[in-house]
């Protein structure tokens, strides 16, 4: 019997072992273990799929997954749609996730379909899910959504309607004072309100930071390492189960993995968090700053540390593997340095690569170019001999024999398709897919294809744009999904009060190291191995995985006995 408990705590042990593990790759690696994403564009690729909302409002989909147009069209069931599929009309706006889509219509109305926690009172599992587009609540201007990558039950849905009041559903953070987990019975099934006044909202994992009419900064979740900003730092399960004020004056919020970011009213960028925040100092979890600072002012966007200023200037600072930045270099940067002039629009993008519009519509981009993510006709990989690239899909082949990690990130901004008016793009786990629609109509991709998701007709990866859709019919449908009745979600509790400002600014603070456009590629710096950088995380995982499985056949051998 000792000997059997011993085996049970020596398992748990390896378990909590691998996670912790799996956590410290996280935070290394800049590793996002879910998405989220907002309803403002018409082109939208979720995790193996795309969707787009044509000039006449209809929404057309392709690839794997639940699309919506009553199939189940799974990779592994080998039935992707590689041609854009008719999903319903009237469509203003569009999210695609991971195994859910909502779009709002013309008139405010909110649609889901998919698996998970759709808001219609029902908790589905990917073997029932909603095939087609059910109706969740009226009235409604945005929604924004978060989901995990891997089914460990997570799921957050925050949705503004036009009287300005915030609703929320799923499991997680989702500020009505209720700690809400998936496992524990009590995730929100259909909506509860929220607050009231809401401008915007933010959504991550563990943290949730909502803009009031009012310019007032308002934060839930957990407060490790300092990163809901309000001046506490606790555990993983240390939260703020209710809105708690952060500050006023707030224009929009950028969240990131180890750090926050926002934009105050004047132009002014503030932060908190760990890392390298723009201000000259490199915080570690043992030393977070806990409430906003100053880090620049005359700041229009910020999407991860990447700054667009008032005079379309772009500035980036922080963690510099493979010449991310775009700087020419691969020096952790502590304080921003300027990357380019005439920029019109930062893509939010993962941390590894960084895509932009300049004013001119060309679209440019740096940084990791695993798999051929960047679209320039070049690709890093794993050479193991036979001139062939090995990319990540590929793990396989990476067990045995020596090979060479041929170089093609790029470390400064290259040019890669022009006229562009939208871009999206999805990074996570695999080499990034783009898609882009020019300013004539057409629409491009490039990247990792592993499930059809470029529309191309293919699985097959491209590494640089090819023309999706040339000539495709986007005809009316002749019907619409028949929306269901909606029922009004229950009240809950308002926000508090009062919490107190942070401080302000200094009033002379020195502007950012102006820095000269790089010209020559320098000669690379000792960094990790890129090897390192992805298998890690996969072996952590393993280790997890190793000893819940060995936890289980402990218990069942003694069961038996």
């Amino acid at each position: 019997m000792e000997r059997r408990v011993l085996s049970i705590v020596l398992a748990l042990a390896l378990v909590l072992a691998g996670a912790q593990w799996l956590a410290g790759e996280a935070l290394a690696n800049g590793w996002h273990f879910g998405m989220s994403a907002t309803s403002e564009e018409k082109l939208s690729l979720g995790f193996g799929y795309g969707m787009v909302i044509k000039e006449d409002g209809g929404l057309w989909a392709w690839g794997a997954g639940i699309l919506g147009d009553g199939e189940e069209r799974y990779f592994w069931t080998g039935e992707p749609s590689h041609v854009p599929v008719k999903v319903m009309d009237s469509v203003a706006s569009v999210v695609a996730l991971r195994e859910r889509t909502f779009a709002i219509t013309t008139d405010g109305s909110l649609y889901a379909w998919g698996s998970g926690i759709l808001g219609d009172g029902v908790l589905r599992d990917w073997q029932n899910p909603v095939l087609s587009p059910v109706r969740i609540m009226d009235s409604v201007v945005s929604v924004t959504a978060y989901e995990t990558s891997e089914t460990i039950g997570n799921y957050t849905t925050f949705v503004i309607r036009t009287d300005g009041s915030l609703w929320a559903w799923g499991s997680g953070q989702l500020g009505d004072g209720v700690a809400r987990y998936m496992f524990s019975g009590n995730p929100a099934l259909s909506p509860v309100k929220i607050m009231e006044s809401v401008a915007s909202v933010y959504t991550d994992s563990d943290r949730v930071f909502a803009i009031q009419t009012d310019g007032s900064l308002w934060a839930w979740g957990s407060t490790s390492f300092g990163l809901l900003g309000c001046g506490t730092v606790g555990s993983w399960d240390d939260h703020r189960a209710a809105p708690v004020r952060i500050m006023d004056s707030v224009a929009s919020v950028c969240i990131g993995w180890d750090s926050t970011m926002v934009i105050r009213t004047d132009g002014s960028l503030w932060a908190w968090g760990l890392g390298q925040l723009g201000d000259g100092v490199d915080r570690d979890s043992g030393n977070p700053q806990t409430t906003p600072i100053w880090i620049m002012d005359d700041v229009v966007s910020v999407s991860g540390k990447r700054a667009l200023r008032a005079d379309g200037s772009l500035w980036a600072w922080g963690n510099n593997w493979g010449g991310w930045l775009g700087d020419g270099t691969e020096e952790v940067r502590l304080s921003p340095v300027r990357i380019m002039d005439s920029v019109a629009t930062v893509i939010n993008s993962v941390d590894s690569y960084t895509m932009v519009i300049r004013t001119d519509g060309s679209l440019w981009a740096w940084g990791s170019n695993f798999g051929g993510q960047l679209g320039d006709g070049t690709a890093s990989g794993f050479d193991y001999g036979d001139g062939n690239i090995v990319f990540y899909e590929d793990y396989a082949a990476l067990e045995d024999g020596e090979y060479i990690y041929v170089d093609n990130d790029r470390r400064t901004p290259v040019m890669i398709i022009d006229s562009v008016v939208s871009v999206s793009t999805f990074g996570h786990y695999f080499p990034g897919s783009t898609i882009v629609e020019r300013t004539d109509g057409s629409m491009w991709a490039w990247g990792s294809n592993y499930n059809g998701q470029l529309g191309d007709g293919t699985t097959e990866r491209h590494i640089y744009p090819v023309e999706i859709f040339a000539g495709m019919d986007w005809g009316i449908a002749d019907t619409e999904p028949d929306p269901p009745p909606t029922t009004e979600p229950k009240e809950s509790p308002e926000p508090p009060e009062e919490s107190p400002e942070p401080p302000e600014p200094p009033e002379e603070s020195p502007e950012p190291p102006r820095t000269p456009r790089p010209t020559d590629r320098p000669s690379t710096q000792e960094r990790r191995s890129p090897v390192l950088r992805w298998v890690l995380p996969l072996l952590g995982f393993s280790v997890v995985g190793s000893g819940v499985m060995a936890v289980v056949l402990l218990i069942v051998r003694s069961r038996r006995s």
